[in-house]
């Protein structure tokens, strides 16, 4: 979301200046904002830079070309060096020039307008736009929102609600996410991956945007009757039970999908844990297959445990690729030997070499579940409820 800064920084070391040309620093621009990760951001600008001034940021006439040239030998694009009115030098990008020339002159080097710099969103890189353009206005909106942000004790669960990231929907409270199980190679503590205490918000339905602080700017309509965290949470667990395709995502692009187990929201809890228990649970042949066939439509290595005569225990897995690149018979997997269980992980045996032959080619063997004697789903226990 486009939006305009109160006040910049404007900061330069003064040994980079050293063969310069140019009698104005060249500069860096910083906005000032209230946030944390802003804060931050201003911290260090403040060490790296020996000058630092503040400046009000708002429209001004003067603005001139001083040259184009890349920043320096490694850079992969040309920018254009700008005077800023103020007494330096900004650079912007060759984008950021185009949409200068879209809706405005310049003569001998001087902008034809006054202009402004905005950032996107949270962004510290700043953009010069001229009054003139339809995202100056927009950015000035946009601020003004900004600036009025809600407070959530405003915002009921079921409010229709607008994001800073331009998303709309209904907001559904906060919410512990559970995924399935994940692990580095070779998965040597394989254990739930989680994400707690998450503002929801569902954009469509079965597309849900999550975010630690969704920054809900505004509320679009009331919800005429508003949910429990309770109600909400059964909403959100029926819709993963139900629609094979429910999406939860903590970026802005909502019209993707899963390409793996990685991150796939399995259950959603009101209560946040850290470490999620797993119990391995007895079932018969024919549970397991109905379970692999679920597990492999999702590539899902988190679900399923066999042992084979000996008593040996393993975990099942997929082809990264998934199932419609594989070339093995239908119900094949491969295994992942399981060298202890723990409260809450699973600890596998280090694996032999796995690869060899054609480059990338998997040498490991493949099996059925009639190669094993035993079954187990893995149970993941969180607090009020447990899912597979």
């Amino acid at each position: 979301m486009l939006n305009i800064s109160k006040q910049i920084y404007a900061g330069w070391e003064w040994a980079s200046q050293i063969g310069s040309t140019s009698e104005l620093p060249n500069a860096e621009l910083i906005p000032l904002g209230d946030s944390a990760k802003e804060k931050k951001k201003l911290e260090a600008f403040m060490v790296k830079n020996t000058k630092v001034t503040e400046y009000d940021n708002k429209p001004l006439p003067g603005f001139t070309l001083y040259e184009v040239g890349k920043k320096n030998y490694s850079s992969a694009d040309s920018t254009w060096l700008v005077i800023d009115p103020r007494g330096f030098m900004v650079r912007i990008t060759q984008k950021n020039m185009f949409a200068i020339l879209q809706v405005t002159g310049i003569t001998e080097g001087l902008i034809q307008q006054q202009c402004v710099w905005a950032r996107e969103d949270e962004q510290s890189t700043l953009s010069l736009i001229p009054i003139s353009a339809t995202t100056y206005a927009e950015a000035v909106q946009n601020t003004e929102i900004l600036e009025s942000k809600v407070s959530m004790s405003d915002v009921n669960i079921g409010d229709t609600v607008l994001l800073q990231n331009k998303l709309k929907g209904r907001y559904l409270g906060v919410h512990s996410l559970y995924s399935t199980m994940y692990g580095t190679m070779p998965k040597s503590k394989f254990k739930v991956q989680t994400m707690l205490r998450r503002q929801i918000i569902e954009v469509t339905p079965g597309r849900f945007h999550y975010q630690t602080d969704a920054k809900i700017l505004k509320v679009l309509a009331k919800a005429a009757t508003p949910l429990s965290r309770d109600e909400a949470c059964t909403y959100l667990n029926n819709f993963i039970v139900v629609d094979p395709f429910t999406y939860f995502t903590s970026y802005g692009r909502m019209n993707s999908h899963y390409y793996g187990s990685y991150d796939r929201i399995k259950y959603v809890s009101t209560s946040a844990c850290q470490s999620v228990p797993i119990d391995l649970v007895e079932i018969n042949l024919q549970d397991a297959d109905i379970l692999l066939t679920n597990a492999t439509l999702n590539s899902d290595p988190g679900c399923l445990v066999v042992e084979n005569d000996d008593g040996i225990q393993f975990t099942v897995d997929f082809p990264w690729w998934g199932s419609s690149n594989n070339t093995m018979p239908v119900g094949d997997f491969y295994t992942d030997e399981i060298k202890s269980v723990e409260v809450d992980h699973i600890v596998h045996t280090p694996a032999k070499s796995q690869y060899g032959g054609i480059a990338g080619k998997l040498t490991k063997p493949s099996f059925t579940l009639d190669n094993f004697t035993k079954y187990y789903k893995i149970v993941k226990r969180v607090k009020h409820g447990t899912y597979i």
